[in-house]
């Protein structure tokens, strides 16, 4: 089933006393708008069962609902049909959908577009565009193939969404845009700059170099934090490593003229730092209650002090799945009589020059020095110092400021490296791989062996684990355990709760010695509003609950590949192999997938 409505905002719904409902075989398919995919409420014995809910926002959103689902995935496949209708001369590839939306207050304004492929009408969902009723609407086929739209539109500052706004299918690229009044743009839910719409070949930015000032690579992403209805003020904040703005039309504007509080900052390491406060607001005007961004480049880190929806591009976000830690500071210091030599290091995070303080790191004094992003998520410097005996210590050495686990450090001549200020050693950082146990407040033993060379990983606290050779043993309660090695893992004994990574991502530490993946690959995340939801669910493979997603709690259980557990106003948060094969919920927690 498909569908354009978006009624309690959600593609299918279920309301009051329509207890032992069943959605089977069906696949719910929304692609347009914030719109989440199947909403309960005041129901008992509802199933979902081999069903596919393809959305933008939630999957399932349940209130005072009882509801077991069983094989139900979360986006449709590329084979899927979703033709109505062959018209003769369709589309050749799947359209987007461009909005444009009259700010509230705009009196009645031309636009125009040009695009080098088809477009149509869209009659539906929000922003209908009907010629019909608008004779000043038109679509217009030009001798070179291409299409002109011209339109008009008028503010509204009521509800209804038929009004204030028209609405396109189309394909392709932009050959020209033009707005002779004020008005927000979006394709397919994702705000968008018209002037950056229309590609030149020989474009350049205000300072010549090909940044118009928007970001990084171009792209722009829009993010949201809109508050619970009923919550009080409270504080947020966002870190990103490109361009942000307040975004000051359509819904949940951000207005710092009218909230002081919120504010963006630029860091000295080419991040940006945004802060703000909302507060829950329960009625229809989605001027109120949230606050919205533009911004380029990748979102490092997100905050929250109170019960919030965090949108990214429209999609509903965990919030703890980006967390920016603390930046630490790297120096390569040479010793006072060293020839110039070069240097290296690596890290699995964002790296900025540290241009004050002592030995600043210049790239326009030393050409050099370099900060490379290497493909995998990854930065490596690259730089070159040389003795100074003198006291001035802006000479004789680099700084950095760096986030995330330092890979590799190498230096081609005599040196110091120093991290916050401690000393270093190059060599305890050259192993390739990473495991790391993170406790969950209760005790957690382990012990292993690889077949290559072990080491306590210098990034992560260690008390003396390590044995002679290349196995350790150890326990872990509250605190982490961090471990460098190359080569494979030959034997793995653990019991306990506690959370275990390979190389960053969570494993199933049962199969770190076979042949197995033990890469727990999927999630679900159940999030609390205040009021208890009692859950269970089973899946296919292997399930450990994830420190990194939520808590651990005593009356979270897990048997085997099947979970029961409680949450009120906390997060629980589980990672497994495998699929989803049921799942029940009782009460209104909200349920995410794999970010569904």
């Amino acid at each position: 089933m498909t569908s354009p409505d978006q009624y309690r905002e959600a593609a299918f719904v279920l309301r009051d006393d329509w207890d032992g409902s069943v959605i089977r075989n069906s696949i719910i398919h929304a692609p347009d708008g914030d719109l989440d995919g199947v909403f309960i409420e005041n129901c008992s014995d509802v199933t979902i069962e081999d069903t596919t809910i393809d959305v933008t926002g939630r999957a399932t959103v349940l209130e005072n609902a009882d509801v077991t689902t069983s094989n139900v995935s979360y986006d449709v496949s590329e084979d899927t049909d979703w033709s109505v209708g062959d018209d003769g001369d369709g589309f050749e590839n799947d359209p987007s959908r461009l909005q444009i939306v009259a700010a509230d207050d705009a009196d009645a304004f031309e636009y125009s577009f040009t695009v080098d492929g088809r477009v149509e009408h869209a009659t539906y969902g929000d922003y209908p565009s009907n010629p019909d009723a608008s004779s000043g609407d038109s679509i217009v086929e030009n001798d070179d193939g291409t299409y002109t739209v011209t339109g008009v539109v008028a503010g509204y500052a009521g509800d209804d969404k038929r009004w204030g706004g028209d609405s396109y299918r189309f394909t392709r690229e932009f050959a020209a845009f033009s707005l002779d009044g004020p008005a927000a743009v979006t394709i397919d839910g994702q705000a968008v700059d018209t002037a950056e719409l229309v590609s030149t070949d020989d474009s350049t930015g205000d300072d010549g170099t090909g940044d118009s000032g928007t970001g990084d690579d171009g792209t722009e992403h829009m993010l949201r934090v809109i508050a619970a209805d009923d919550a009080d003020a409270f504080e947020y904040s966002l870190t990103v490593d490109g361009r942000v703005e307040h975004v000051t039309d359509g819904d949940y504007p951000s207005n710092p003229d009218v909230s002081p509080g919120d504010s963006i900052v630029e860091n000295g390491d080419g991040t940006y730092t945004v802060t703000g406060v909302v507060a829950g607001y329960a009625g229809d005007d989605k001027r109120w209650g949230g606050d919205s961004y533009r911004f380029s480049g990748e979102l490092l880190g997100v905050s929250k002090e109170g019960p919030a929806d965090v949108l990214l591009n429209g999609d509903a976000i965990d919030p703890d799945e980006y967390t920016v830690e603390p930046d630490r500071t790297l120096r390569v210091i040479a010793d006072d009589d060293a020839d110039a030599f070069e240097y290296n290091f690596t890290v699995d995070g964002p790296i900025g020059h540290a241009t004050d303080g002592d030995y600043p790191s210049n790239p326009d004094v030393s050409p050099g020095d370099s900060i490379v992003e290497n493909g995998d998520g990854t930065y490596t410097v690259t730089g070159v110092v040389a003795g100074y005996a003198g006291d001035d210590k802006r000479w004789g050495g680099d700084s950095y400021r760096i986030s995330g686990a330092i890979v590799s450090i190498g230096l081609e001549g005599p040196g110091t490296v120093l991290v916050d200020g401690e000393t270093v050693d190059p060599d305890e950082y050259g192993l390739p791989n990473r495991l790391t146990i993170i406790g969950t407040g209760t005790s957690s033993t382990f012990e292993f062996s690889v077949d290559g060379e072990l080491k306590s990983d210098p990034n992560v606290s260690d008390d003396g684990d390590l044995v002679p050779g290349s196995s350790v043993e150890g326990t872990v309660t509250d605190g982490v355990k961090g471990f460098r090695f190359d080569g494979e893992i030959a034997y793995f004994q653990f019991e306990g709760e506690a959370g275990v990574y390979l190389n960053g991502q969570q494993v199933e530490p049962t199969l770190l010695d076979t042949d197995e993946d033990p890469v727990l690959r999927n999630w679900i995340l159940l999030e609390g509003d205040g009021n208890e939801t009692e859950y269970s669910f089973t899946a296919s493979g292997h399930v450990r609950k994830s420190p990194d997603l939520g808590p651990i709690e005593a009356n979270d259980v897990i048997d085997g590949t099947a979970v029961e557990g409680v949450t009120d106003d906390e997060t629980d948060g589980y990672r497994f192999s495998g699929g989803l094969l049921s799942m029940n919920v009782q009460g209104s927690a909200d349920l995410r997938f794999n970010g569904n």
